[in-house]
């Protein structure tokens, strides 16, 4: 699974390629892009996953995170992260 860390902070600053990430990201990354979204939290990619003092410093923002989102993508009924979220 692809996750930020310490590690690859500096790359993802850069590029996150899209077809590494799991399906379930993918998925919702496309959904944004088809409502006009053009900001998407995904906490495993968002906070640094190896990092305490991150996930700390984010908490206290992380209401506001929440409290602004224009809809929640939840995979519920996958069974695994690689299945997709969009049934075609």
């Amino acid at each position: 699974m692809v996750k930020l860390t310490s590690k690859n902070l500096d790359t993802f600053r850069r590029v996150i390629k899209i077809s590494k990430l799991l399906k379930t990201f993918q998925n919702a990354i496309t959904v944004a892009m088809f409502l006009g979204v053009r900001h998407i939290w995904i906490n495993s990619l968002c906070n640094i996953q190896d990092c305490k003092e991150d996930g700390k410093a984010k908490v206290p923002h992380m209401l506001q995170v929440y409290q602004n989102v224009i809809f929640n993508v939840s995979a519920t009924h996958s069974p695994k992260s690689q299945v997709s979220l969009i049934v075609r």
